[in-house]
Formats: structure tokens, C-alpha cells, sequence
């Protein structure tokens, strides 16, 4: 007995019941696909990320260096062993992404940190090397040794270098930079409570602009050229001897200078105080001080030549011979004398004796003549004094005739 199977067709309904489930699947193949290749895609991206950063140790060629690193701390070591390019020695909490450029000639490296607080970034370079530091707040960037240049504009961010053979400086905010040592060029732009110390300073030529609150010190050196602009409440003391100085101070700045040598330009309306320039040494040579009015200036004695004494002659009277060796006191020379006054004679007495011995006696009573001065104890030549004249005496008509 033939058993015969028929087949039944399908009803439309489990016809599309199925069409919906073959859809489901592929739908389901077709998402699954896309997750796998945006997975695959993504890890891609990132690897792609990781082949653009530096590894401690690498090092790359480059003339100039553009460095960008906000919220971390950066030292940058200029190594006399690196002829040309930068070397990273070492990096922690965020690695830097690289990029080089070429600007005619000169292959420019650009590194770029993420602000990742507490990352410490170190990097050793060429002294040759241009430095540039931009784009990079709160940051700590501390430069040992010289480099070709040193270009930086910093807000809010921190600055220690060694040595810099040419600067170009703009600090904003808080921002402070200290320089031990400057040469050749610098230009200086300060704004905001930002301060600046420099230590040492050789310049052909520096220029500064400083404005709000901004403090500018330049302890010693020498400047060929100064053009200084200081506005609101800015101060500005640069202490190295300056040639030739073009300052403009207005608001409340305050503007001191060193020694200026040459010519001192002031076009604003605030004095600018300036030391005296270091003259030679003063002259120890006394110098004569006026005398009182009235006051004549003492004479000062020349020193009298003493002749050599000549023995003196045994005293008459038996007292010996007087001792050379005693010290005579020098006497001072006698006037010379006056004219004589003639002197009246005194009247003659009434009474005549025998003889005119007492006329001649009252008579001769005249005043005696000044002393003579002792030459003899000065070793002097001795003169003679003649007498007066003695004049004759008269008799009265009383008289007797002899």
C-alpha cells in the first residue's frame, strides 16, 4: 500500500515570520561587525597617538624648539656634548607628543605636554639650540647653561636661567623670571604683578616696557642703549652704568638708574632718579679752608740764622769767665730810638758857692738814655753811644763875677 506525503505550502504567515527572523540575524551580524570595527578603529587611533610621543632616551634633530607644558615642571639642560637637537632624559606623569616642522632651512621641533599636575618633564639640548616657551600657565621651567636664545611669554608661571645670550621676554599675571646672567640684546615686557630679577647684564641694547604693578631689578653690568617705558604703579631700578638712556615715566612708576655716562632723555612727568657717575678718586691734597672776615693769616717766621758765638772776656770785678755752653735766650730787637726831645733845664739856685759844681750838677740832670741792647751776648759788633752835650751854665745877674 502506497502511502502517499503530500506537502503543504506554507501560509503567507510563516512565510514572513521567517523573513523577519533571517533579517534579525543579519541585522545582528551587521551590528556585531560594526562594534568590532569601531573597536579595531579605536585601538587604532590610539596606537597611532602612542607612535607621536617621545620615549626616555630618544633623541631628535632640530635647530629650534617650540615647548609647550602647562602645569608641570620642566629642566632644561644645554649640553655641550649635543652638537644639534633635543635628547628627553626624562618624563613622568604625562609623555610629550612631538611634532617637527621645517622653516626654510631650519627643522623646528615642537613638543606639547597635557596639564597633568605634578608632571616633571627633563630635556637635555644643543647649546645651539633657539628655545621657545609658550602656552604654558602655572608652569616651573628652570634652564641650566646657555643657549642660542631664549624667547618666552609666560602667564602666571615661573623662569631660573643661568645664562642667556639673548632675550625676548614678556611676563603676564604673577609670572617672575630670574637670569643670573644677560648678554648681547634683551627686550623685557611686564604687565600685571609680575616681577623680574637679572642679575648680571652686558647689552648693546635693552628694552622694557613695564605697567601695573610690575617690579623690573638689574642689579650691576653695563648698557650701551636703554629705552625704558614705565606706566601706573610699575618700578623699574636698573642699577648698571648706562651710555645713553631714553625713559619715559608716567603714573605712579618709580624709574632709578645707575651711572649714566652719556645722555639722560626723560620725555614723561615722573623724575627719574639716577646715581651719580663713579668720578677719580678724590685728591688727598688739603684744601685750604677761607678765613674769617677781618682775620689775617699768620706769618710764618723764617728761621734766623745763629752766628757763631765769639769767647767771652773775663769779668773785670773776678767772677770768672761766663760758660759758653749755656743757651742764651734770644732778645728782641730794640727800638729804634726816637728823636730827642730837648729837655728844659731846671733852674739854677740863687745861691752860688765857691765853685760851679752844683749849677753843672742841676744842669746835667737829664733824663738817661734808653739801655743799649746787650750785642755783646748776641755776638754783635757794639757801637759807641756818644754822651748828650752838656750845655754851659749861665749866671744870673745876680751872680759875682770870679
Amino acid at each position: 500500500m502506497k502511502v502517499s506525503v503530500v506537502r503543504s505550502l506554507p501560509s503567507p504567515s510563516l512565510r514572513l515570520a521567517s523573513h523577519i527572523l533571517k533579517s534579525a540575524r543579519l541585522a545582528g551580524l551587521l551590528l556585531a561587525g560594526l562594534c568590532l570595527t569601531s573597536t579595531i578603529t579605536g585601538a587604532t587611533a590610539d596606537r597611532a597617538w602612542a607612535a607621536g610621543t617621545l620615549a626616555a632616551g630618544t633623541h631628535m634633530q632640530g635647530e629650534e624648539l617650540d615647548l609647550s607644558a602647562p602645569c608641570a615642571q620642566v629642566k632644561i639642560i644645554a649640553d655641550p656634548a649635543l652638537a644639534s637637537g633635543i635628547t628627553l632624559q626624562e618624563s613622568h606623569g604625562a609623555a610629550p607628543q612631538v611634532q617637527t616642522t621645517a622653516d626654510g632651512a631650519t627643522k623646528m621641533l615642537g613638543l606639547s605636554l597635557r596639564c597633568v599636575p605634578g608632571a616633571r618633564l627633563v630635556l637635555r639640548i644643543s647649546p645651539a639650540t633657539m628655545l621657545n616657551l609658550q602656552d604654558s600657565p602655572h608652569a616651573a621651567f628652570t634652564l641650566s647653561g646657555p643657549v642660542a636664545g631664549l624667547d618666552a611669554n609666560l602667564t602666571d608661571a615661573s623662569l631660573t636661567a643661568d645664562q642667556v645670550p639673548s632675550l625676548s621676554l614678556a611676563l603676564h599675571g604673577t609670572a617672575t623670571a630670574a637670569i643670573s646672567q644677560l648678554n648681547r640684546a634683551g627686550q623685557i615686557v611686564m604687565d600685571g604683578a609680575s616681577t623680574a630679577t637679572v642679575d648680571q647684564a652686558h647689552l648693546t641694547a635693552l628694552s622694557v616696557q613695564a605697567s601695573g604693578t610690575a617690579a623690573l631689578r638689574l642689579q650691576s653690568g653695563q648698557i650701551d642703549l636703554l629705552a625704558l617705558t614705565v606706566t601706573d604703579q610699575a618700578h623699574a631700578s636698573i642699577l648698571a652704568a648706562v651710555q645713553i638712556a631714553h625713559v619715559n615715566a608716567s603714573g605712579h612708576a618709580v624709574v632709578t638708574l645707575g651711572p649714566v655716562t652719556g645722555t639722560l632723555t626723560n620725555t614723561g612727568p615722573i623724575p627719574v632718579h639716577a646715581l651719580a657717575s663713579s668720578g677719580p678718586a678724590p685728591s688727598s691734597v688739603p684744601v685750604q679752608q677761607p678765613l674769617p672776615a677781618g682775620s689775617q693769616p699768620a706769618a710764618q717766621a723764617a728761621p734766623t740764622p745763629v752766628p757763631p758765638q765769639a769767647p767771652l772776656p773775663q769779668a773785670q770785678n773776678g767772677g770768672g769767665i761766663q760758660n759758653q755752653n749755656t743757651v742764651q735766650k734770644a732778645q728782641p730787637p730794640a727800638a729804634a730810638p726816637g728823636p730827642a726831645t730837648p729837655t728844659q733845664p731846671a733852674p739854677l739856685s740863687t745861691h752860688v758857692g765857691a765853685n760851679h759844681t752844683e749849677a753843672a750838677a742841676t744842669f746835667s740832670a737829664a733824663p738817661a738814655a734808653p739801655p743799649a741792647p746787650d750785642t755783646a751776648a748776641q755776638g754783635l759788633p757794639t757801637h759807641p753811644v756818644p754822651p748828650a752835650p752838656a750845655r754851659p751854665a749861665t749866671t744870673g745877674s745876680s751872680a759875682s763875677s770870679p
